[in-house]
């Protein structure tokens, strides 16, 4: 600690009235345990455009154009070379817009590889 006799650091040392400091290193395990499912489970609903594509039976740069074109809603991290996340929401509401017979044979595959 750079600071070992702050009065911030004396906070943090100190658990609050009523807690000890067993109970609350059990309080952080539990809270970090719960952001860790959180996070799991997020990141398990977004797929990358190669997921996608395998998902869609199309090429992963399809599913590249159609994230820069705004056709397929998704996020690009690192700037304009990053990474692109698709959410699987995103996925599903493409795949259910078309009403053609190959629309209506494509969301029949993809709602049954999502478990819908």
């Amino acid at each position: 600690m750079p600071y070992p006799n702050s009065p911030a650091t004396q906070a943090w040392a100190t658990p609050p009235a009523g807690l000890s400091l067993g109970e609350l290193e059990k309080l952080a395990d539990l809270i970090a345990e719960k952001i860790v499912r959180r996070m799991q489970a997020h990141k398990a609903e977004i797929l990358t455009p190669e997921q996608a594509a395998e998902l869609l039976h199309i090429h992963p740069e399809t599913v590249r154009q159609w994230c820069r074109s705004g056709k397929l809603p998704a996020s690009q991290l690192g700037g304009s070379q990053g990474n692109w996340q698709i959410s699987k929401e995103a996925i599903s509401k493409l795949v259910n817009e078309g009403t053609s017979s190959k629309s209506l044979q494509l969301r029949k595959r993809v709602n049954q590889r999502m478990g819908l």
